[in-house]
């Protein structure tokens, strides 16, 4: 075993007489050679002695000072009473008394401190007073109190009990640390005859220090690519760590078992790590817009963030929240998806009010544009163009030439919308000032009660519609497919208040719904026409083509498209619908370019007159140079399908 021991040899770190080796299984063990003791604990270096005083002895002619003697051969001056210490020896001490006492003083203090050393040797016994007392109780360092010189010793006992006592609590609580950490230094093992070896074996380790240093091995690979990983089984593992002396001085049979108890601990450090960590990063309680949901705080965050990103009707709520379903605006209002959906519809409705209400102030403010600029003898140039709206726009084109500076104009943002403006205030048809619509007004109240009925009745239809457009604005906002029932969506819709209104039944419920389901029909069937129209480029092209066509398109495969590409039924029988609108409206207009175009018309005139009176034509007419009658009728005849067609092909 000691050939196997390396020995690493005295350190500055260690006290004197400890060297510190190596043992077979890799750890760092000390030994100390004087006392043969091995410990695999860095032992402490030994305190130091500290210097005490050993006697004491009254000084003559002063006020009660006290010559005091240390171990070291130190000498100080000490006064009881002010508890003063000094190493000059007082003023009251003349020179001839010092010097004598000093002579005597030195001579004594040598054969006390002899005695004292002696004394330190045996062990300390109690001593009679004198008086047959109980002994006095010796100083807890051995220490021998000099009476010499001293007239009265229970009056120096007197003056001096206090600073004897403190001296005496101090040297035992020195004396008492120095045998605690005398005590607490382990001694694992005794060392081998130093004959049979030059290096101190070292201490034999026990099964729980041999488990320890392998745990500590597999603790000490966290954070290194050779970590252990506690999931994995034992057999994959092992070889991470198969040659290290700490798991090779292990018995075979606790390997493994040590090995899973380490994954168990490891387990539940990372639990307890991952819970610490989801514990600091869930919001705090105290925030009360975290609390509430509903608060003042995250609605007017929502509101501004809907304000600055939302500026177009048309947004749809999916858009909106793919962009920022992380910001905390967006997450910081309502319970769940819907709030907040509730809340970005109402928005897009004031949104689209305001946008109606900025309209209507562009157009009046155009209105009044063209009643500040132009003249008003445009109105009689549009008078004069007889309605027609080739000769409006020419006056139009003529009049905005001196418009289009102005702010106003381009507050109407389209020029169609600015064209129309244009022909109702040349028609007059602008509202009055307010001095008419004042004399409007009285002279509807001078009417009286003949129009109170008819006030009433515009007052119920006004209510009327408003109810209608409640029940709409519900089922636009519940309702986004035209292939739900009534029967079903009755459920959904019954937990919004606008439902249960009491001044609809049930069939003028009906019929908003279907009227809804008409208007989504029709949608979806114009969304679905246009993917229709990419691949069916003429009338000849084959159903079963465009149908597989268009399941592969990429509309298909995301709302509101998607429910064809799920149910091929439905996208048969869309196709269908589309397919006879578009038969039905080639055919009209295959009829109207039939009806514009004069060659079919003339020759067709001919050709049904040649045939439908053979008769009429059995007189023999002069024939002319030319002979035209007869070459028409008979170039009529001759007229078929194809000659049409190829006249007809350039046609637009």
């Amino acid at each position: 075993m000691g050939d196997n021991t390396l020995s690493i040899g005295q350190s500055s770190l260690l006290p004197p007489g400890w060297t510190s080796h190596i043992s077979p299984a890799g750890r760092t063990y000390y030994h100390n050679a004087s006392s043969g003791v091995s410990t695999y604990d860095l032992p402490k270096p030994k305190q130091p002695k500290r210097e005490k005083p050993v006697s004491k002895t009254l000084i003559s002619n002063t006020s009660g000072w006290l010559k005091v003697t240390t171990n070291k051969g130190n000498v100080f001056y000490f006064h009881p009473e002010s508890k003063t210490s000094q190493w000059l020896p007082p003023p009251q001490f003349d020179a001839s008394k010092r010097a004598r006492a000093d002579d005597d003083d030195d001579e004594e203090d040598e054969e006390e401190y002899e005695s004292e050393a002696a004394e330190d040797e045996e062990p300390s016994t109690s001593r009679d007073n004198g008086n047959g007392a109980t002994g006095e109780a010796p100083d807890p360092e051995g220490v021998q109190k000099n009476t010499a010189d001293v007239a009265d010793p229970n009056d120096d006992d007197d003056d001096d009990q206090e600073w004897q006592r403190q001296m005496a609590e101090q040297m035992a609580a020195e004396a008492e640390a120095e045998a605690t950490a005398h005590m607490t230094q382990p001694t694992e093992g005794q060392a081998s005859d130093e004959g049979t070896s030059t290096q101190p074996p070292p201490p034999e380790a026990t099964l729980e220090d041999q488990k320890r240093a392998f745990t500590d091995l597999l603790t000490s690979l966290n954070g290194t690519p050779q970590e252990i990983n506690p999931m994995a089984p034992w057999d994959l593992e092992q070889s991470k760590f198969s040659h290290h002396p700490s798991f090779l001085a292990l018995p075979t049979r606790e390997r493994e078992d040590t090995f899973n108890e380490w994954c168990k601990l490891r387990i539940r450090e990372k639990r307890a790590a991952k819970a610490a960590a989801s514990t600091t990063t869930k919001p705090s309680t105290s925030n009360p817009s975290r609390t509430d949901p509903f608060s003042s705080t995250s609605h007017s965050a929502l509101l501004s963030l809907l304000r600055t990103e939302v500026r177009s009707t048309r947004t749809k709520y999916a858009d909106f929240k793919s962009t920022f379903s992380r910001d905390p605006r967006f997450t910081s209002y309502g319970r769940s998806d819907s709030d907040r959906e509730k809340l970005f519809k109402q928005h897009l409705v004031e949104l689209g009010e305001e946008k109606r209400a900025a309209a209507q102030r562009a157009e009046a403010d155009f209105l009044q544009l063209l009643s500040d600029r132009l003249p008003g003898n445009y109105r009689g140039k549009v008078v004069a163009a007889s309605g027609s709206k080739e000769g409006l726009m020419e006056v139009w084109m003529e009049a905005k030439r001196g418009l289009v500076e102005d702010r106003r104009y381009d507050a109407v943002g389209s020029s169609t919308r600015r064209s129309e403006l244009f022909g109702v205030w040349a028609r007059g048809e602008r509202r009055g000032p307010a001095g008419d619509s004042s004399s409007a007004r009285s002279n509807s109240a001078a009417v009286g009660p003949d129009t109170a009925e008819a006030r009433a009745k515009e007052k119920e239809a006004a209510r009327a519609k408003a109810l209608r457009e409640r029940e709409e604005k519900l089922l636009l906002d519940a309702i986004h497919t035209p292939h739900t029932s009534y029967t079903s969506a009755v459920t959904q819709l019954s937990r919004d208040p606008r439902f249960d209104s009491p001044a609809l039944t049930d069939t003028d419920k009906q019929q908003l719904f279907h009227e809804h389901q008409s208007r989504l029909s029709n949608q979806q069937d114009s969304r679905i026409g246009s993917v229709f129209a990419r691949y069916a480029r003429s009338l000849d092209t084959h159903r079963d083509d465009v149908l597989a066509r268009t399941l592969q398109d990429d509309q298909l495969s995301h709302p509101p498209l998607s429910v064809f590409a799920e149910d091929r039924k439905k996208l048969e029988e869309a196709y269908d619908r589309w397919d006879a609108v578009r038969k039905s409206e080639a055919e009209k207009a295959f009829k109207e370019m039939l009806g514009e175009s004069a060659f079919v018309e003339f020759w067709g005139r001919l050709k049904k007159q040649a045939s439908s009176a053979p008769e009429q034509r059995t007189q023999k007419q002069e024939e002319d140079e030319e002979g035209e009658g007869t070459t028409l009728v008979e170039m009529a005849k001759k007229v078929d399908l194809d000659e049409i067609e190829s006249v007809l092909r350039n046609d637009a």
